[in-house]
């Protein structure tokens, strides 16, 4: 018995078409769809990481900016912090906010004298002892080569025996400062005057708080407030004992611990690109001295 293969109707080859070239259109659509959404995930990436460019360049230009005020051959915008926003050729605002802070005002946890470490308040105790034993290394001896050499004081945080909470190192009140304010491994040792906060100049043997207020509220000038064109600073301990009144006895601890000025700064700089929410932040240490700056320390976010 012979199969007959009947043909298909003409109404059904149509609809088979039909489905067919449906099916084709759907794919083609989603692949459109699919190519168009990656073209604006690669548009929006491409913009955000220009912008991100962008703001890093503002950032870093404001960061020698400062430097070459440091070096003196511009006039400072304040002598501890200052900030701002300028214009680009593009019309719109770019927000620059920027930070100048001494590191020879803190307390140097490599090199202070014992005295001053053992003063420092928020460390007095078992934490300035740890310190000052593992400076000398195992031996307890000075010059055996084996002594502790702090790199960043935040290195403190990883030793168990000195039991820094979080509220000790960053300061449990917003007025007061917090250990990390206080300390650094930057400079000789001797404390810049001229910018050493109160807990800080309180550290030094033989000088009292009220003495130390006194210092302060000096610098800060007729505003009374830190960080101001108005502000005031010594050139020598001769300017200081003749301004602040003081006697030979009072002078003596300032000649002995105490330098006026300081060769390291950290400079803070955050950026804002302008007409986008792209941020750059640069924190860099910067040694200043003759005609010359020297970065030994560089971190960006």
């Amino acid at each position: 018995m012979k199969l007959r293969v009947g043909k298909m109707p003409d109404h059904r080859v149509r609809g088979s078409i039909l489905i067919f070239t449906l099916w084709i259109l759907v794919c083609l659509s989603l692949i459109s769809l699919g190519f168009g959404y990656r073209v604006r995930l690669e548009t929006k990436a491409t913009t955000y990481t220009v912008a991100n460019s962008g703001a890093f360049y503002i950032a870093e230009k404001a960061l020698y900016d400062k430097i070459i005020e440091l070096m003196g051959y511009r006039e400072p915008e304040g002598a501890q912090s200052s900030g701002g926003a300028g214009q680009n050729s593009g019309e719109e605002q770019e927000d620059v906010r920027s930070e100048v802070l001494a590191e020879e005002g803190k307390v140097n946890v490599n090199s202070a004298p014992e005295d001053v470490i053992e003063n420092l308040k928020p460390i007095r105790g078992t934490i300035a002892r740890t310190i000052l034993r593992m400076r000398l290394g195992e031996d307890s001896k000075r010059g055996t080569g084996d002594e502790m050499v702090f790199r960043l004081p935040e290195e403190l945080l990883a030793i168990k025996e000195m039991d820094i909470d979080t509220e000790e190192w960053y300061g449990e009140k917003a007025d007061e400062p917090g250990i990390k304010d206080l300390l650094t491994v930057y400079g000789d040792g001797r404390i810049d005057i001229t910018s050493a906060p109160p807990e800080v100049i309180e550290a030094i043997p033989h000088v009292t708080r009220r003495l130390a207020d006194e210092i302060v509220t000096f610098r800060a000038g007729p505003d009374g407030t830190l960080g101001t064109d108005d502000d005031r600073k010594w050139k020598s301990s001769g300017e200081m004992k003749t301004s602040l009144d003081l006697s030979r006895d009072e002078l003596a601890p300032f000649e002995k611990y105490c330098k006026f000025g300081s060769d390291y700064y950290r400079v803070t700089v955050v950026a804002r690109k302008g007409g986008t929410n792209a941020t750059a932040r640069i924190s860099a240490v910067v040694r200043v001295g003759g005609d010359g700056f020297t970065i030994v320390s560089w971190r960006e976010d």
